[in-house]
């Protein structure tokens, strides 16, 4: 049973990102209620609830998502840690995932992923794959939460999003070995009892041992 003291911030983060568990499974039409409700959930008693949650953009949001990516990065570079930040940089990231059910055209997933100068466009893809998962995209974001993300914030919503992706492969796929084993690596080099070692944890229990 894991430790319910001693959390991060950005792990506190994650445990109210694992409401979008709920919406495993669910159509692009039906996904995008469901995201805008977490999106209230984190904004609730902020003040932020006009500037980030809105309808839904049924046209190409594609230049929204880089200005939530700069948002991102100046929240973060301007405001002190502390629960402000957490739930500011929170409420930029479920917006990021709204927009992304709504787009016509994805961003390049890829690009983002493999960005190491730009947190907030990393975080755009870590979003883009949370709302509208791909398994093209499965081992990149890995690779991205292990090799690049420097921040538990950002590890946090990727595990989400690699949680996400996993979730959406088709009845009876295998997970390949290398992927496997390099997210048992990244597990063995987190803290128990956080919430982004929680997370993973339960991602791979459904792997035996190879």
């Amino acid at each position: 049973m894991r430790s319910k003291t001693g959390f991060r911030l950005a792990d506190a983060a994650c445990k109210r990102a694992a409401i979008f568990r709920e919406c495993q499974g669910g159509t692009r039409g039906s996904l995008a209620p469901c995201i805008k409700s977490t999106a209230q959930f984190a904004l609730a008693g902020t003040g932020l609830t006009a500037l980030v949650v809105g309808d839904l953009p049924l046209s190409d949001g594609r230049s929204e998502l880089f200005k939530l990516a700069e948002d991102y990065n100046t929240i973060r570079e301007t405001q002190s840690s502390g629960s402000a930040r957490t739930t500011a940089m929170t409420a930029v990231v479920r917006r990021m995932a709204e927009v992304s059910v709504g787009l016509d055209q994805p961003p390049d997933i890829t690009d983002l992923l493999t960005e190491k100068n730009n947190r907030g466009r990393r975080l755009v893809a870590y979003a883009y794959l949370l709302a509208r998962p791909d398994p093209q995209y499965l081992e990149a974001l890995v690779d991205s939460i292990i090799n690049i993300e420097d921040k538990p914030f950002g590890q946090c919503w990727g595990i989400q999003a690699i949680g996400r992706v996993i979730a959406s492969r088709s009845s009876g796929a295998t997970l390949d070995l290398r992927i496997l084993t390099k997210l048992r690596s990244f597990l063995s080099h987190l803290t128990p009892g956080t919430d982004r070692y929680y997370e993973l944890q339960r991602i791979l229990q459904g792997f035996r041992e190879r």
